[in-house]
């Protein structure tokens, strides 16, 4: 019999996956085992499939962010999958992501995510 040598499931580290599609299905089977993974989806009827898959499963639509409120000091990391819109050069849901989890941030210095400087030229 092998022994399970996963952490104890609130002992692990929390990772929020934003974008829970085919490529986020994939990274939530590898990484269940070893984190406690939460994933935003913006469709109710994929909640039994993230929950049989490892996940805590949150409805949430990046194009409404009174949804995302939740999502602040959630976990430690985030690995943002979701699509920009079709249209336009920006990226509205992207910054109503980051304003969400910055939110309160000022409390919890600890929880603020990591984000990086632009580019020159961009």
């Amino acid at each position: 019999m092998s022994k399970d040598l996963s952490p104890p499931r609130l002992a692990r580290p929390r990772l929020l996956i934003v974008g829970c599609g085919d490529v986020g299905m994939r990274c939530l089977q590898m990484l269940a085992p070893r984190w406690r993974v939460f994933a935003v989806t913006s469709q109710p009827g994929r909640v039994a499939a993230l929950r049989a898959a490892g996940a805590v499963p949150l409805v949430a639509n990046l194009d409404e962010p009174a949804t995302l409120k939740r999502l602040h000091g959630l976990a430690d990391r985030v690995l943002h999958l979701a699509p920009p819109p079709a249209r336009g050069d920006d990226d509205p849901r992207t910054v109503a992501l980051l304003r969400a989890l910055r939110r309160g941030a000022w409390r919890r210095p600890a929880r603020e995510p990591r984000i990086l400087p632009e580019r020159p030229g961009r």
